[in-house]
C-alpha cells in the first residue's frame, strides 16, 4: 500500500474518531440529569469478604466513609437482597429499617445526633449476599448485571471452569454490597477478599497484598484510589496463569486459563502494537498507570467500564484505562476467549 493511501486512511480514522467522540459528548449532554439532593457524599468503600463457592455467597463487612452534607436523621443506602447482621458507628450499634428490596434507598440507617454538617464519619455493615446474577433467557444481552455470577462444573457441563465475577451494570452492585448506588456519587474503593486455594482474584486498582492462609485459602487486597462510580467497582475470580508482555514502560498482564496458556499468548501477541496504534491515532501517549487498573473476565461479561478507549481486531482486544479521552468503551469477551488482562507501569 502506498504512503499516500496510508496517510489518507489515518486521516479518515482520526476524523471518524473525532466525530464519534463529539456524538458521544452530545448524547451525554442531552441525557444529563440533575443530581439529586444528597445527605452525604461517599468518600471511600472498603469491603472485607469471604467467598463461599459451595454456598454461592459472599459474607463479611462493608466499611463506608461519608462526608455529611446536610443535617438529617437518616442515611439512605441501596442494598438488594442482603442479609444484614449489624450496622455500627464507632462500635455503637445503629438502628435501621430494611425490607431487602432493590428500590433506591431501601436501607434506612438512623444517624447519631452527634454528627455535624461537614464532618466525616464511618459506618460498618456486616452482611451476607446470596443473590446470583442468573442468565436471563428473555434478554439478548444474556442478563441484567445484578450481583455476582457463579460458574462451576456440573453433570451437564463437567468441564465447566469454576469462576465468579461481578458485571457492575448501573444499579447492579447493590446486590452484593451496600452503597449509594447512583450516577453522581464517586468514591475510592478497596477490596479484601478470601478465596479457595489455587484461585486468583483480579480487581481494579493496585494489588496491595496476596496472603496464603493456614486454612488453604488465599486473601487478596486491592485498592483503587481514583474516585469512580459504584457500578465500576468489581472483581473476577478463577484459576488463571499470568502472562506478561511489555510496551515501553507498561507491563501488560494477561490472565489465561491454565489449559489455554499458549492459545492466550497467540491471541494477545499484538497487544503492544495496539497500544502503539492508539498513540498514533490519537496523538496522545499511553498514560503511566498504577499497577493493575483493570481486568476483564474470560466468561463473556464485562468486569469494569472505566474511562477507556478500545478497538476489537478479530479476537484481540485492547483498552487503555483512564485514557485522557473521556470515552466509555465496553466490549465482551465471549466464552472460549481465554483473555483476562490488565496493564500497569513498571515505574
Amino acid at each position: 500500500m502506498s504512503t499516500s493511501r496510508i496517510a489518507a486512511r489515518s486521516k479518515t480514522a482520526k476524523l471518524s474518531l473525532q466525530a464519534m467522540l463529539c456524538m458521544i459528548a452530545w448524547v451525554i449532554s442531552a441525557q444529563a440529569q440533575t443530581p439529586p439532593a444528597r445527605v452525604v457524599d461517599t468518600q471511600h468503600i472498603a469491603l472485607d469478604l469471604e467467598l463461599d463457592m459451595l454456598q454461592r455467597r459472599v459474607c463479611g463487612s462493608a466499611t463506608i466513609e461519608f462526608l455529611l452534607l446536610s443535617q438529617a436523621q437518616e442515611l439512605a443506602l441501596d442494598g438488594a437482597g442482603l442479609k444484614l447482621q449489624a450496622v455500627r458507628w464507632q462500635q455503637q450499634a445503629l438502628r435501621y429499617r430494611y425490607d431487602g428490596s432493590s428500590a433506591d434507598g431501601a436501607l434506612k440507617i438512623q444517624l447519631p445526633q452527634a454528627l455535624r454538617v461537614g464532618q466525616n464519619f464511618t459506618v460498618e455493615l456486616r452482611y451476607c449476599s446470596s443473590h446470583q446474577d442468573l442468565a436471563d433467557p428473555t434478554s439478548l444481552g444474556g442478563s441484567i448485571g445484578q450481583g455476582l455470577r457463579f460458574f462451576a462444573p456440573n453433570r451437564v457441563e463437567p468441564r465447566r471452569r469454576s469462576q465468579v465475577f461481578s458485571s457492575g451494570e448501573a444499579g447492579g452492585n447493590r446486590y452484593w454490597f451496600p452503597a449509594v448506588d447512583d450516577a453522581f456519587d464517586a468514591r475510592s474503593f478497596e477490596l479484601q477478599i478470601t478465596v479457595p486455594a489455587r484461585m486468583i482474584v483480579i480487581s481494579g486498582g493496585e494489588r496491595l497484598a496476596e496472603e496464603r492462609l493456614a486454612n488453604g485459602g488465599t486473601r487478596f487486597h486491592y485498592r483503587q484510589n481514583q474516585p469512580h462510580l459504584n457500578s465500576r467497582s468489581g472483581f473476577v475470580v478463577g484459576e488463571y496463569e499470568k502472562i506478561v508482555s511489555r510496551y515501553r514502560d507498561v507491563a501488560i498482564e494477561t490472565y489465561a486459563f491454565v489449559d489455554e496458556v499458549q492459545e492466550t499468548k497467540d491471541s494477545t501477541v499484538l497487544l503492544p502494537e495496539m497500544l502503539a496504534f492508539f498513540e498514533q491515532l490519537t496523538g496522545v501517549p499511553y498514560p503511566s498507570l498504577s499497577p493493575g487498573l483493570c481486568a476483564r473476565p474470560a466468561v463473556g461479561h464485562r468486569l469494569c467500564r472505566i474511562r477507556s478507549i478500545c478497538r476489537r481486531l478479530g479476537r484481540r482486544c485492547a483498552h487503555a484505562s483512564r485514557f485522557p479521552i473521556s470515552m466509555g468503551c465496553t466490549y465482551d469477551l465471549w466464552p472460549g476467549e481465554p483473555v483476562v488482562w490488565r496493564a500497569h507501569s513498571s515505574s
